[in-house]
C-alpha cells in the first residue's frame, strides 16, 4: 500500500508523520481537514516526524507540502487506540493513479457507539458529524442504542436480511463457549457464504450510495456492532468506487486486526480451552477480527460477475458513472493544488 504520507497516533496524541517523498516537507496543523494559517506552521521535516497535538484532545489535521509539489491532509486515521474501539477515519488513502486522496474528516467507519465511554463518546461528539448510519438488526439496536450525538440525524439500513439468524450476528460468550472441534464448520460456512453474497443484490448498500450522493453534506460516520462485517464491507465499497487500489482496500480492511487487537486476544484465550489452537486462531480473528480469505471472497464475487468494477456499481448500486464521478468529486482531493 502505498501512500504519500502516514499518520500514527501517539501516547501523548501527537502525531507521527511519515513519508517516502523526496526531499523537504512543510507541515501546518489545524483544527479543520480543509484550510489551515501560515501562523499554525511546524518545523518542515525530510522521512518523519512526531508532530504535537496543540488541541489538545480535539483532533487535529496536518497539511503537508513536499518540494517534490504535492499537497496533502493527514491525520491519525484510528480515532481510538484501546484495542477494542474500531472507529476510524476513512480519509488519506490515494486512488491508483495517484493524483488524489480521499478526504479526511468527511467519511467514519465504527463498531458500535453504544460500548463508548464517556471520553470517547465526547471525541464523537466534537466530530460535527451530520449522519449516523447504522447497519445493525433491530433487535440488536433494541439491546444496545445509539447515544444521542448533536446535531446528527440516525438512519438503520440492512445490509443483511431482517431475518438473518440472530445466532451468527448477536454473538454471545455463551455460543462461544460451546463450540467444539467437531461444531466451529457450520460458522466457517456461514462466514464465507456471508462474503460470498454482501456485495450482491444488497438493498441496503444500494440505499446507503444513494445516501452519499445525496446532498446532505458529511460528515457521515457508519457502523454495525464490530465495524468489521457490515461496515467493512460498506468502506471497502466506498473506497473502490472512488478509485483506491485493491490492495490499499484490503489494507483498510485488515486494519481491524489491530483496531480489536485487544478483544481478539481476549477470545482466542476463551477459546483455546475448548478447541484446538488452530481453530481457536481462526475463529477468534473470524468472529472478533477479520480474515484475508473473507476479503477474498467478497472480490472475487464483485469481478467473477463483473471484469469491469464500474458494471458493478452501475448493476448492483445504481451508481451510473455520472454518480461515480460525482462521489469523486465530494470525496476526494487532488495532490496537485
Amino acid at each position: 500500500m502505498k501512500e504519500h504520507y502516514t499518520a500514527t497516533l501517539c501516547a501523548d496524541g501527537g502525531c507521527r508523520i511519515t513519508t517516502g517523498l523526496p526531499g523537504s516537507n512543510r507541515i501546518y496543523w489545524s483544527k479543520a481537514a480543509y484550510g489551515f494559517t501560515d501562523d499554525n506552521e511546524f518545523p518542515a521535516f525530510e522521512g518523519e516526524t512526531v508532530a504535537a497535538n496543540p488541541l489538545g484532545k480535539k483532533r487535529c489535521y496536518y497539511h503537508l507540502f513536499s518540494d517534490a509539489g504535492g499537497y496533502s491532509v493527514v491525520a491519525p486515521r484510528l480515532l481510538f487506540d484501546d484495542g477494542r474501539t474500531n472507529a476510524r477515519d476513512l480519509g488519506g488513502y490515494d486512488t491508483a493513479d495517484g493524483a488524489h486522496f480521499v478526504k479526511y474528516g468527511v467519511l467514519y467507519r465504527s463498531s458500535e457507539l453504544a460500548a463508548l465511554d464517556g471520553e470517547q463518546l465526547a471525541v464523537i461528539q466534537k466530530l460535527g458529524l451530520n449522519t449516523i448510519v447504522d447497519f445493525r438488526q433491530p433487535y440488536e439496536i433494541a439491546a444496545r442504542p445509539d447515544p444521542g450525538i448533536r446535531g446528527a440525524a440516525h438512519l438503520n439500513l440492512l445490509p443483511l436480511a431482517a431475518d438473518t439468524d440472530a445466532k451468527h450476528v448477536a454473538i454471545t460468550q455463551e455460543y462461544i463457549r460451546s463450540l467444539r472441534d467437531d461444531t466451529v464448520q457450520e460458522g466457517y460456512d456461514y462466514l464465507e457464504n456471508l462474503y460470498k453474497t454482501i456485495a450482491l443484490n444488497n438493498a441496503g448498500y444500494r440505499q446507503f450510495f444513494r445516501l452519499l450522493l445525496d446532498e446532505n453534506p458529511p460528515p457521515l460516520l457508519f457502523h454495525c456492532v464490530a465495524g468489521k462485517d457490515r461496515t467493512g464491507i460498506a468502506a471497502a465499497l466506498i473506497l473502490l468506487a472512488l478509485g483506491v487500489p485493491r490492495e490499499t482496500v484490503e489494507a483498510d480492511y485488515m486494519a481491524t486486526l489491530y483496531a480489536r487487537r485487544r478483544t481478539v486476544e481476549k477470545y482466542r484465550a476463551i477459546l483455546n480451552e475448548t478447541l484446538s489452537p488452530e481453530n481457536a486462531e481462526r475463529v477468534s480473528t473470524g468472529i472478533y477480527g477479520v480474515q484475508q480469505q473473507s476479503f477474498a471472497y467478497f472480490m472475487d464475487s464483485i469481478e467473477e460477475r463483473y471484469p469491469v468494477l464500474q458494471d458493478y456499481f452501475s448493476a448492483e448500486l445504481g451508481l451510473d458513472e455520472n454518480d461515480t464521478e460525482k462521489l469523486r468529486g465530494r470525496f476526494l482531493l487532488p495532490h496537485k493544488m
